[in-house]
């Protein structure tokens, strides 16, 4: 990551340019220069910067309930309305307690075969790509990839046509909603998404997709998808409503970050060959040649090691934003009531007070990591409103690779080096070209 000595913030905006150009660089730099909490304009607003383990278990944790999600999702409330990321108070405490049983761990082990399965349903088109010996983005294959999953725990098995309508409709519906995640001006742009006739007929045709498969889904038993789950919730009185304002955000929460994370992982993992290899060997060790299973998860420490470092170098969610209620005080800054908090795992993670050398690829440093402070390592947050997929995500992410990793090498393309790219999540831009080679 390069520090922009060059970057000063505007007499009038503040830091809006240098945040617009290079968000991450930037919270970083003013981490490092001013301390790691801070204060920092964006145009007219200030806003306070957390970014150490205690300050940010204070905002998470041990006040959480004066930080609100409040104003801060209202770039994906347009599309999602109210649900368990959106919502605060009684609403988010009721779907929180609905859906928490869906994500124990033992339900999602129980899981892993169907992951592994979905992975192999890519098979046949990668090795295709891989006959061919042509440049591969691996980005939008990881997209897809991770979406077919989440799809198949949410809504079960879905005809193909049905799930490209699907994955067609949701991908243009957050593509347009990404125009508002860094606007300066985010309730006016919010507005002017909502009344846009382009965004309002995407959004009519996922919201009849959407119900469509939830009434398909819903027929099943409640341990097939979370659907069927959610029916049989609460005497069946959950609406058809709320299940499609769960599922929408669920299928955000667990779709893009995973495939992101995947896709640098590839990133990585084709400029490291050393590494790659080492990955190659302890999963050829632990599985010859058949499937992953529940019972290998735990016995395969250098793979998962690997996936902790992806997601402390390029944590999906890189800020955390929320809105004070009361007054405040984090570390030595007074906090009013209707401050904008940001928290950034990106910049905690790369702390070179907190990391021994921050910048750099080193998986072996999971394999005997005892954390500082408990949110010395934080990539799915923390606190009451931890991110529900803690658990699933690394666990798709071990589907994907201890499948991939046997069957193809990754092999760089030179001169096209993926470089972050922040807006709802943190994305590798140009994407991630690889030219794959059959074991």
């Amino acid at each position: 990551m390069s520090t922009p000595t060059a970057y000063r913030p505007h007499p009038l905006w503040g830091w809006l340019g240098p945040f617009r150009q290079d968000p991450t660089t930037t919270l970083a730099y003013i981490a490092a220069r001013q301390g790691e909490i801070t204060t920092f304009r964006l145009a007219s607003r200030e806003l306070i910067l957390v970014t150490s383990p205690e300050g940010v278990q204070h905002v998470l944790k041990d006040r959480a309930g004066n930080y609100i999600k409040g104003r801060t999702m209202d770039v994906v409330r347009p599309l999602m309305g109210e649900n368990v990321a959106t919502a605060d108070g009684p609403t988010w405490q009721r779907w929180r307690r609905l859906l928490h049983p869906a994500f124990r761990r033992a339900r999602l082990m129980a899981s892993v075969e169907t992951m592994v399965h979905v992975v192999h349903e890519f098979l046949p088109a990668l090795d295709r790509q891989a006959s061919r010996g042509q440049p591969v983005n691996l980005m939008p294959v990881m997209l897809d990839l991770s979406f077919a999953i989440i799809t198949r725990l949410l809504l079960g098995p879905l005809p193909e046509i049905h799930r490209q309508a699907f994955t067609h409709a949701f991908h243009e519906a957050m593509g347009l909603l990404n125009r508002i995640a860094w606007s300066p001006y985010p309730r006016l742009t919010r507005l002017a998404v909502e009344v846009w006739p382009h965004f309002r007929r995407v959004r009519h045709t996922l919201y009849a997709l959407t119900d469509e498969l939830i009434a398909a889904s819903g027929r099943a038993s409640a341990s097939d998808n979370l659907v069927a789950y959610l029916r049989s919730l609460d005497n069946g009185q959950i609406t058809p409503l709320e299940i499609r304002r769960q599922l929408l955000v669920l299928l955000l929460a667990g779709h893009e970050t995973t495939a992101f994370t995947l896709s640098w992982l590839w990133a990585m993992l084709a400029r490291a060959p050393v590494v790659a290899r080492r990955v190659r060997e302890e999963v050829i060790a632990v599985l010859g040649d058949r499937p992953l299973t529940a019972a290998d998860v735990d016995a395969l420490p250098y793979t998962r090691a690997v996936i902790n470092e992806i997601l402390r170098l390029y944590p999906a969610v890189w800020v955390i934003a929320r809105d004070s209620v009361a007054e405040d005080r984090i570390g030595h800054l007074t906090v009013l009531p209707g401050r904008r908090i940001i928290v950034s795992p990106f910049v905690t993670h790369r702390s070179a007070a907190r990391w021994a050398h921050p910048e750099a690829f080193w998986p072996e440093r999971f394999l005997d990591f005892q954390a500082s402070h408990p949110f010395h390592f934080y990539p799915f947050g923390g606190g009451p409103r931890k991110c529900l997929g803690y658990v699933l995500a690394p666990l798709e992410m071990l589907a994907v690779v201890t499948t991939l990793i046997r069957r193809y090498e990754m092999e760089a393309v030179p001169g096209v080096l993926p470089q972050p790219r922040p807006i709802l999540t943190l994305r590798p831009h140009p994407g991630v070209w690889v030219r794959l080679r059959p074991v």
